[in-house]
């Protein structure tokens, strides 16, 4: 059995000094874990509340063309200067434009650009304000309970929707067209029919229109 050396600790005294020191290591993770939790929820805090400055300083920006003092088109400026994609200060500026700084808090960024891309999209005189203020039912929920993601699919939808009788018209339109530069040739009746992009002719002969 190995002796201990003269004045040496007992093996009780480092387990517990390792206990000790493992202890405050935790401690001390748990402390800085703690600040951080705080700093980011005081953050959180503070980003749902500065989009609406941010916005409101964009369109400043923009309308009184401070920009130029740059040398710099508006986009050019956002992008170089504030670092900013453009396609994020248009969005805080129709935010700004269309709801008001309360409601826009209240729904936070994302939800009130969805609502101002679907009252957009629907031909109704809808408004952002008048579609939260009547709890309007989009995407079969009400607006208080429908997700941003699930507004901005409903305003694809609608402007899908609207599309689909335009190019219905300009279809017909185009078959009229091709019916009409047949019929001189007096090759017989001419139909058309569509299934897909695929576009198909088909002429009886003999019956001339």
């Amino acid at each position: 059995m190995a002796k201990r050396g003269k004045g040496a600790a007992p093996a009780g005294a480092f387990v517990t000094q390792a206990r000790q020191a493992k202890k405050t290591a935790l401690a001390a993770r748990e402390k800085k874990l703690s600040t951080l939790v705080a700093l980011i929820q005081r953050r959180k805090t503070r980003i749902v509340e500065d989009f609406y400055d941010i916005g409101e300083a964009l369109r400043t920006i923009r309308d009184e063309a401070l920009h130029e003092a740059r040398g710099l088109r508006f986009e050019a400026f956002v992008k170089e200067v504030l670092e900013l994609p453009a396609s994020t200060a248009f969005k805080l500026i129709a935010i700004v434009e269309q709801v008001p700084r309360e409601r826009a808090i209240e729904l936070g960024q994302e939800k009130s650009y969805a609502l101002v891309t679907y009252a957009a999209a629907t031909a109704e005189a809808d408004s952002p304000v008048s579609l939260v203020t009547s709890d309007a039912t989009i995407a079969g929920k009400p607006v208080s309970r429908a997700s941003a993601a699930e507004i901005r699919a409903a305003a694809s939808a609608t402007r899908e929707k609207q599309k689909a009788p335009s190019a219905s018209r300009a279809q017909a339109a185009e078959d009229r067209a091709i019916l009409a530069a047949l019929r001189p040739l007096r090759l017989g009746e001419a139909s058309i029919s569509r299934r897909g992009k695929t576009l198909t002719i088909r002429i009886t002969p003999g019956a001339s229109r």
